[in-house]
């Protein structure tokens, strides 16, 4: 799990462009937590330049195989950082 900034953190799932939304980037952390199985995520294309939607996943390995947040080329984890704006630092 990579901590994106302070009380947020992600899983990247990769299902190696299998569909339009190849990465699945769920949510955990205060400010996402429920008593739900499901979490608030996005999935988006490698780029996230034609395809960046929010919306809820279960979490597991039908999303893909995990990957790390630093394996990711760079203009995805700006991609990434920018839609989901949670730190100023970002």
């Amino acid at each position: 799990m990579f901590e994106l900034c302070e009380g947020t953190k992600i899983r990247v799932y990769d299902n190696e462009s299998r569909t339009l939304d190849r990465y699945s980037v769920v949510l955990y952390g205060y400010n996402w937590d429920s008593d739900c199985e499901y979490r608030s995520c996005l999935g988006m294309c490698k780029t996230g330049k034609y395809f960046s939607q929010f919306g809820t996943c279960l979490p597991g390995v039908h999303l893909g195989k995990l990957v790390s947040f630093e394996s990711l080329d760079l203009n995805t984890q700006i991609h990434i950082r920018n839609r989901l704006s949670l730190c100023e630092d970002l």
